[in-house]
């Protein structure tokens, strides 16, 4: 609109009252201080509303700048809805919308602490969480879907796993799926779309309009019975609404700061601020008058109206209304008719039908284990054939690495340097299929906010989840490891037997399964990326390092030789390295093999090998001697221990990750915002800053101070003298100032409120910090050091 038409509509708004009332608040450089201070504190919410999304990012977590904010939602919050019914939550950004929602939805692992009391239809929440979880589903504001799969297969995996046990008479599963896909894609419109990616920011798909319609038809397929939808369309919330969407709902429920505003019939919502003296304008939407009655600048109030201009006022107000009283009665009624009509038995009873043959009727999921398991198979299938890009680019990498490792090793001869190499290219061949699997933790992770809806709509086990990765490693870990082996194997020229060609193969299968799980197993437990690359890198390198090879086990400290036992890719290495080398014998012949050699040493019975493990007279050495010799490996380990270790840390992980995934919260929200205490840069930047904002004077300039006019007969000092005992920051630039001069208000006076205001810093941690640091910065001294000292150690 222009500003002549924005003048207009103020004109027409003024002639519905006498033309000598003015609005209070309508100017935009005239405001009073109370609406100063009340919009100050909303730009703080609002800035830590932001910092706590930015905070999901690593980098500025460790740099300190995430703000960690509890929100309290009011004690005085009472609501209801009854079979049938929408409830409309409407609220600014910030005013505790999303926070109300995940709490009647039952997403409480983000909260510190929650009082009070939801119930589902007599259904407690603890009960309904065990049992229920996928009847209540809450539809985020994001949309969180696997980008390279179709529209088609998204829909159908969620069908898999929620196809009711009980359905028409003779209809199969494969019918029921093609039914509801036919009914969804014609409800929505989004037939034509069916064989289009899903894709995100980087792979080409759906319109944003066209992944919100899927996210709603994938919590359709869930049959839940209570359905929590945020920001778009049964509970919804809205920061903006049109005047027909909101004639849709049967109640609303207006928030502020936590408090509640107003919860009762849609069409009394507007009537009731009406009456409180707040005006709405022609033009202006209802939703939209409504979200506006707790921002102080776009609030217009009627003259000789004093309504509450604060949100505890509001509540106040609202629980003195006869609407507060009528909503009470009725939800009173509605307990009565619950209590006597025992919904709950009769919701169990409907859930229980829902669920199939084989599933536990007293889980939330609807398809047995089996089920979930065997459609997660056919979707990481999906999901792995169609990343055309990270297959080619892996196989291309073992490719690549098998000739490089076998060109640096290529035909071994059988003496005793090349007893030596065929332990190198052994172990380097161990570390290179254990390290690619560090790829993993990436597709892992990024997974999880996908996983993280899938398990609050209970469409199957996380665990489940786990499991179907896993099967489907074992095609892949099979092409994998023998792709390098065809090359490097015959390359390097290692034992023929066919025998000893299929334990290698076999136990390097094993190893690249026991490192999927490895990495994997950080992921799950851990809550970033970085974190889980962190750990499983510094573990990672410290148990090759004690593998056997590097540092042979008699010359390992005895404080650390524990390493070697506990480390599953040192029996991996030594599984490997016995199979090539078990009976083979390396001869002694040639310049430098013997002592003494020369022309007139000729004759055995005077000689000795120089290789470890050579016996007086003799002009070989067996590979069986040279291990016992060297490496104080015994040939009869080669399957037990050896492979089994590796098989039972397989089994362990495998254990780990899907107990950790079943058990542990995979939300990142508290979890990750409470990350930047320990980061010991936090303390230093706080050290930094305090040290250097103390006594610091702040002064604002012209445009950054608050401008408002004082009463008549007051100085701006006297007017705000009971603002700043309160407790107040700030200062005044001109105090002496009074009517019609209007009183400048800068929000702070020096750096130490700046800092202790924003950040809650204190400058009197500052030795604190300084010994924080000192003590980090002396342990990574201290831990550089080791690894120095055990690299020379190494390498004598």
């Amino acid at each position: 609109m222009d500003k002549k038409g924005s003048q207009e509509t103020v004109t027409d708004d003024k002639k519905q009252f006498n033309e000598n009332d003015v609005f209070r608040e309508n100017y935009a450089n005239e405001v009073d201080v109370e609406d100063a201070i009340n919009e100050y504190h909303d730009l703080q919410q609002e800035l830590s509303r932001l910092s706590r999304q930015i905070s999901v990012g690593p980098n500025r977590l460790e740099n300190g700048e995430a703000i960690e904010h509890e929100f309290d939602l009011n004690e005085f919050l009472h609501g209801f809805t009854q079979c049938g019914e929408m409830l409309l939550v409407l609220g600014r950004p910030g005013s505790g919308c999303t926070t109300l929602l995940k709490i009647i939805s039952n997403m409480r692992g983000s909260f510190t602490d929650i009082k009070g009391t939801v119930n589902y239809g007599g259904v407690d929440h603890k009960t309904f969480a065990k049992k229920y979880r996928g009847q209540s589903c809450y539809n985020s504001e994001e949309d969180q879907h696997f980008p390279v799969l179709t529209l088609k297969q998204t829909l159908q995996f969620a069908l898999r796993t929620k196809t009711p046990g009980v359905r028409l008479p003779h209809e199969t599963k494969k019918e029921f799926v093609q039914k509801i896909l036919y009914l969804l894609g014609n409800m929505l419109g989004l037939t034509r779309q069916m064989d289009t990616l899903v894709g995100n920011a980087f792979v080409r798909g759906l319109s944003g309009g066209e992944r919100k319609r899927l996210s709603i038809a994938e919590q359709m397929v869930t049959q839940s019975t209570i359905n929590y939808v945020f920001q778009k369309t049964t509970v919804a919330t809205l920061y903006q609404a049109s005047n027909s969407m909101f004639n849709l709902f049967n109640k609303v429920l207006i928030l502020d700061d936590g408090y509640c505003l107003y919860f009762g019939p849609v069409d009394k919502a507007k009537q009731y601020f009406e009456d409180l003296g707040f005006y709405c304008p022609p033009r202006k939407s209802t939703p939209d008058f409504l979200t506006g009655i707790s921002n102080p600048l776009e609030r217009e109030v009627k003259p000789g109206f004093d309504p509450p201009l604060h949100a505890p006022d509001f509540q106040t107000y609202y629980l003195q209304s006869p609407i507060y009283s009528h909503m009470m009665k009725e939800l009173e009624t509605y307990e009565k008719l619950a209590e006597m009509g025992h919904p709950a038995e009769e919701f169990k009873k409907a859930v229980e039908q829902e669920h199939q043959k084989r599933a536990p009727k007293s889980s939330p999921y609807t398809a047995s284990y089996y089920q979930q398991v065997k459609a997660l198979t056919i979707r990481q299938f999906y999901l792995q054939i169609k990343d055309k890009e990270a297959l080619i680019s892996r196989y291309g990498i073992i490719l690549v690495q098998a000739f490089v490792t076998a060109s640096c090793f290529y035909n071994l001869p059988k003496d005793g340097a090349g007893a030596y190499s065929r332990g190198g290219a052994l172990f380097f061949s161990v570390l290179f299929n254990a390290l690619i699997s560090q790829s993993e933790l990436n597709g892992f992770l990024l997974g999880r906010p996908v996983l993280e809806k899938h398990k609050q709509y209970a469409l199957y086990h996380p665990s489940a989840f786990y499991m179907a990765q896993v099967i489907l490693d074992i095609p892949y870990a099979l092409v994998q490891v023998l792709l390098y082996q065809i090359i490097a194997y015959f390359m390097m020229g290692l034992n023929l037997s066919a025998g000893r060609f299929f334990t290698y193969f076999i136990n390097m299968f094993i190893i690249n399964m026991c490192t999927n799980g490895f990495f994997r197993f950080w992921g799950a437990i851990t809550s970033s990326f970085f974190l889980a690359t962190q750990i499983s890198g510094v573990i990672m390198t410290n148990v090759f390092t004690y593998t056997g090879y590097i540092i042979p086990y008699g010359s390992m400290h005895p404080w650390l030789s524990w390493v070697y036992w506990v480390s599953p890719f040192g029996y991996g290495n030594k599984a490997v390295v016995v199979n090539e080398m078990e009976g083979q014998i390396y001869s002694c012949e040639g310049s430098g093999n013997s002592v003494p050699f020369g022309p007139n040493y000729t004759n055995w019975d005077n000689k000795v090998c120089t290789m470890k493990g050579g016996v007086p007279g003799q002009n070989y050495v067996l590979g069986d001697n040279y291990l016992k010799e060297v490496l104080q490996w015994d040939v009869k380990d080669l399957w037990a221990p050896d492979f089994l270790v590796v098989f039972g840390y397989f089994i362990l992980f495998t254990a780990a990750i899907a107990f950790s995934m079943e058990y542990l919260s995979l939300s990142t929200v508290g979890t990750l915002t409470k990350l930047y205490k320990p980061d010991p840069f936090h303390y230093f930047i706080e050290g930094l800053t305090v040290n250097d904002l103390t006594h610091l004077t702040v002064e604002c300039d012209d445009q950054d101070l608050f401008r408002f006019t004082p009463p008549q007969g007051q100085t701006c000092m006297e007017y705000t003298k009971e603002f700043f005992d309160s407790g107040a920051t700030g200062y005044i630039a001109n105090p002496n100032a009074t009517f019609p001069e209007q009183c400048g208000y800068c929000t702070y006076s020096t750096g130490e409120e700046l800092y202790s205001t924003m950040y809650k810093w204190d400058k009197n941690n500052r030795n604190r910090n300084l010994g924080i640091m000192v003590v980090f910065f002396v342990f990574n001294i201290m831990a550089l050091c080791v690894f120095v000292y055990f690299k020379r150690k190494a390498k004598r």
